[in-house]
C-alpha cells in the first residue's frame, strides 16, 4: 500500500502517477521553450490509458455520487486515437475501452488536450499571473489557489477553441464536473483522505 492525496493506493497506481507527473511536466518545459511537437504515440498510448483507468476514477467522490448514474464517452484523436466509456454509478466509476450505446454525455478531444486540461496545465504566461495574484489569498491557500485559477482556465481555454468538445445532457455535465475532485480542492481532499486512511504516519501531499 502507498498513500497519495487521493487517498489510499497501490504502489502500480502510485509509480504510474508519479511517473506520468513527470512526463507531462517534461513536456510544460518543452513548451515553455518551444520545443514541444507533441507526444509520441508510444508515451501517449500508455499515459491515455492510465489517465482514464486509473486516475480519473481515484478523483471521484465516492459519497457525492451514490445516486448518480451517467455514462460519459470519450472519443480521442490525435497520437492515441480511441473510444472509452466512463459509467458512473452507486458511487463507483468503471472504464472500459469503447463507446457504450446512448451515453449521456459525450467529450471529443486530442488525448493530450483532454489531459491538460484535466491536470489544470496551462501557459507559463498564465500560471506567473496566477502566481502574482495568489499574494491576495493567505499562504496556506495559495497552491489550492493558483491551482484552481489555473485549472478554470486550461478547460475553459481548451472549449473555447474547440479543442475539447462537449455535447449530451447538460444538466449531467454539471454534476459531472461535482462528482469528482478537482486540483483546486487537494488540499480538502488530503485532510478528508488522511482521516480514512491506512497509512497514518505518511507525509502529507501539498
Amino acid at each position: 500500500p502507498a498513500w497519495f492525496f487521493v487517498g489510499d493506493v497501490n504502489i502500480r497506481s502510485l509509480f504510474l502517477i508519479q511517473l506520468s507527473d513527470i512526463v507531462v511536466h517534461e513536456r510544460d518545459l518543452m513548451l515553455a521553450k518551444g520545443n514541444w511537437h507533441g507526444f509520441d504515440s508510444q508515451i501517449l498510448q500508455p499515459l491515455t490509458d492510465w489517465f482514464l483507468r486509473e486516475f480519473r476514477p481515484a478523483s471521484l467522490r465516492h459519497q457525492q455520487t451514490e445516486k448518480t448514474e451517467m455514462s460519459i464517452v470519450y472519443r480521442l484523436s490525435g497520437s492515441a486515437v480511441g473510444e472509452w466509456t466512463t459509467r458512473i454509478r452507486n458511487g463507483k466509476c468503471e472504464v472500459a475501452q469503447g463507446a457504450c450505446s446512448n451515453p449521456d454525455i459525450v467529450m471529443q478531444a486530442d488525448a493530450e488536450d483532454l489531459i491538460t486540461a484535466s491536470l489544470a496545465r496551462v501557459s507559463p504566461r498564465v500560471g506567473s499571473i496566477s502566481r502574482r495574484i495568489s499574494a491576495l489569498v493567505r499562504p496556506s491557500k495559495r497552491e489550492d489557489f493558483v491551482a484552481t485559477v489555473t485549472a478554470y482556465l486550461s478547460l475553459g481555454a481548451a472549449i473555447a477553441s474547440r479543442r475539447v468538445r462537449i455535447s449530451g445532457h447538460r444538466a449531467k455535465f454539471v454534476r459531472l464536473r461535482n462528482a469528482f475532485w478537482h486540483f483546486g480542492e487537494r488540499g480538502h481532499q488530503t485532510e478528508l483522505s488522511m482521516k480514512s486512511s491506512l497509512l497514518k504516519d505518511v507525509t502529507p501531499y501539498s
